[in-house]
């Protein structure tokens, strides 16, 4: 009992640590962190105040995307756990929950380094936080992939260890809140494929439970079977776009190896001195010396590597994947070494070798002998606290430094935040409820669902969503906002296709009876198609603030 009770205080402290952490940086600046966060807070708002059956399976705010036809919520279970912290002020609470959950991130890491029996469990988690900044920075924004996140490294582990109940409730738990579920199954995939490798048995029934799980979670979302087609086009179509060079303006780009390393100079290290470990082991062929837990931790660190080069999200999966192999290579690996060391030079008296001359062996005596002292020193209760005492410094000063430098970037309310802000309330106050509002950016939409959800909108959540339901009118309306012409294909003849006042009739039809939009929302416009507006008697320019305009579509 009482072992049960220290064990829950000691939990029950690493998380306050953390959230008090996480706390300080979130609250440091008045904005939340990345634009998504303001729809999930918002939807689960929603969810809370109109009921399930409207905000969700009526979900009706993407009246140029797919969304209109198949009304869903892909992030439901999410937004299910986001219910507690919109009884707050929804930009506090949204503040409050991700605090909460990078917390609970960090938690589990910690619990995963304890069940993996690696020595100094707290050290590593603390070293988790201050491996890089980019890995922090993702997780300050209140979006589900931090629990994505804690899911896939807890489900690492239970997969690892085969334990079946406990795979299929999170895989469940997974596919039911966030949409990188997918991961699990290549997961449980990867490891099958990796032990058929190591032991040459074959064993699928984790992958079965895992899919079992996966698919539970997905039809029991009230919006089933809708979600089964969002998710293929969020995951697959995206995948199939990308490979087929389609340009929808979104995503990262393929980041260049230098500078990736050079922004993260810690991580690499981290990353690169396990991997080089288990690569000269496959070198010696001494393949046996390689467990499993070694095996896989390198095939996912080393995976997940590449995949950050190809797309800076997937750094979010590389870094605790680097760290825990980091962590179990030095638990198993190098501190046994170092431990070796440590005892050949306490036992070292004095040389019984041939040396060239009497000063080189007097040089090597003198570094063994300092080496020596250290080495028995290392044992004495002083020597310990003081060493204790200084990392102590050390690891608060590195994490008071973190703390500044995550809250720095996002001091103050950023200028377009308070236009959209305006923007958004202007067309609360003035426009007819349901009224379309045509926004020419499709990352826009959180902002102004945030602060308006009288209105609809055109395209929101994802690019994809507006191109998979019609690719010429997705390239009409981007060539429109983006480019001044207009063109229903990706690569078009400028020439040929410039806005004149013989195109207004066309356009304005397109605007009022394809897109069936009320008003334009222009987000920093496009000059020609500004001019093109401003000019015509059918669009009337009824707000200006900043890079934002706003017209109605007579």
């Amino acid at each position: 009992m009482k072992s049960t009770i220290k064990s829950f205080l000691i939990y029950l402290l690493v998380f306050l640590i953390f959230f008090g952490i996480f706390l300080k940086i979130q609250f440091s600046f008045p904005n939340i962190v990345g634009g998504d966060g303001y729809y999930h807070i918002k939807q689960a708002w929603l969810i809370r105040t109109e009921g399930i059956k409207k905000a969700v399976r009526e979900f009706s705010f993407l009246q140029c995307s797919i969304f209109k036809e198949y009304p869903g919520d892909i992030w439901f279970g999410f937004h299910l756990l986001l219910y507690p912290f919109t009884f707050f002020d929804l930009i506090f609470g949204a503040k409050l929950s991700s605090a909460f959950f990078a917390s609970i991130l960090l938690l589990g890491f910690f619990w995963v380094f304890k069940k993996f029996k690696i020595k100094y469990p707290f050290f590593w988690t603390i070293f988790l936080f201050l491996v890089t900044n980019h890995f922090n920075f993702r997780l300050l924004l209140p979006r589900p992939h931090v629990l994505s996140i804690l899911f896939s490294v807890t489900g690492f582990y239970f997969l690892f260890r085969k334990k079946h109940w406990e795979i299929f409730f999170l895989s469940f738990i997974y596919s039911f809140v966030t949409t990188e579920s997918l991961l699990i199954l290549v997961m449980a995939f990867c490891l099958a494929l990796l032990e058929r490798l190591k032991t040459k048995k074959l064993d699928l029934k984790p992958l079965a439970i895992t899919l079992a799980g996966f698919l539970l979670g997905l039809i029991l979302q009230p919006d089933f079977p809708n979600n089964f087609y969002l998710l293929y086009h969020q995951i697959f179509s995206v995948l199939s776009l990308k490979f087929t060079g389609v340009k929808l303006s979104f995503g990262a780009e393929l980041h260049p190896f230098y500078g990736l390393v050079k922004d993260n100079i810690l991580l690499f290290l981290t990353f690169i001195l396990p991997l080089l470990w288990t690569l000269l082991k496959f070198i010696q062929k001494k393949y046996r010396n390689i467990s499993f837990l070694h095996l896989s931790l390198f095939s996912f660190s080393f995976g997940f590597a590449i995949l950050s080069f190809i797309n800076g999200r997937f750094i979010e999966y590389w870094v605790p994947f680097s760290v825990l192999f980091f962590a179990v290579w030095s638990n198993f690996s190098l501190l046994p070494a170092v431990s070796k060391i440590i005892k050949s030079i306490k036992e070292f008296e004095g040389y019984h070798l041939v040396f060239s001359s009497e000063k080189i062996k007097n040089i090597y005596q003198s570094i063994y002998n300092f080496l020596r002292i250290i080495a028995l020193k290392s044992e004495k209760k002083l020597f310990k606290f003081i060493i204790l005492g200084l990392s102590s410094f050390l690891v608060i000063a590195f994490l008071w430094h973190q703390v500044i430098n995550l809250s720095v970037p996002f001091g103050t309310e950023p200028l377009t935040l308070r236009a959209f802000k305006e923007a958004s309330l202007w067309l609360k106050e003035n426009t007819p409820k349901n009224s379309i509002v045509l926004n020419s950016a499709w990352d826009t939409f959180p902002f102004l669902f945030f602060y308006n959800h009288q209105n609809f909108y055109c395209n929101g959540m994802d690019p994809t969503f507006m191109y998979v339901k019609n690719p010429k009118i997705y390239w009409i309306w981007q060539n429109l906002t983006g480019r001044g012409i207009s063109c229903d294909k990706e690569e078009c003849d400028k020439k040929n296709q410039e806005l004149t006042e013989q195109k207004n009739i066309e356009i304005s039809r397109f605007l009022k009876e394809t897109l069936r939009g009320d008003y334009l929302l222009l987000d920093n416009p496009n000059e020609k198609f500004s001019g093109f507006l401003s000019s015509s008697p059918d669009f009337e320019k009824v707000f200006k603030k900043g890079r934002i305009e706003m017209y109605s579509i007579k």
